[in-house]
């Protein structure tokens, strides 16, 4: 979703609420990234373990709705009261996107899913 975002409203990498929430660990999903985060949280003997899993959206409209339930709500809300550009501009140019991952059965992505730990 990020990098729909910034493909069709690059305008959100100047909106400084976005820039001071953006995880950095979500942003890049490496496992690098975890454990910068771990070490500067205090952790030690820290591991890090990966999955892919399959994710499958039925429709568009689905997809949408899962995006939102992520966290993106509230920015597209903040866009649309904006006034700047229509969230529904950004919605149809990213359903156009969304196609490639088309196939019969839905939309198909494969999540990474990272697991880490670490002692205190």
């Amino acid at each position: 979703m990020e990098e729909a975002m910034i493909r069709h409203f690059p305008e959100i990498l100047r909106d400084q609420d976005y820039l001071e929430q953006r995880p950095i660990g979500m942003s890049y999903e490496k496992a690098k990234g975890y454990m910068i985060i771990f070490r500067t949280a205090g952790f030690g003997d820290i591991r890090v373990s990966r999955e892919e899993l399959p994710v499958i959206s039925t429709d568009e409209e689905e997809w949408w709705r899962q995006m939102q339930q992520v966290g993106w709500d509230s920015l597209l809300g903040k866009i649309e009261r904006s006034g700047e550009f229509k969230v529904q501009r950004i919605k149809e140019a990213i359903f156009k996107d969304l196609q490639e991952y088309k196939q019969i059965d839905g939309i198909h992505f494969t999540k990474k899913v990272f697991f880490v730990s670490g002692i205190k």
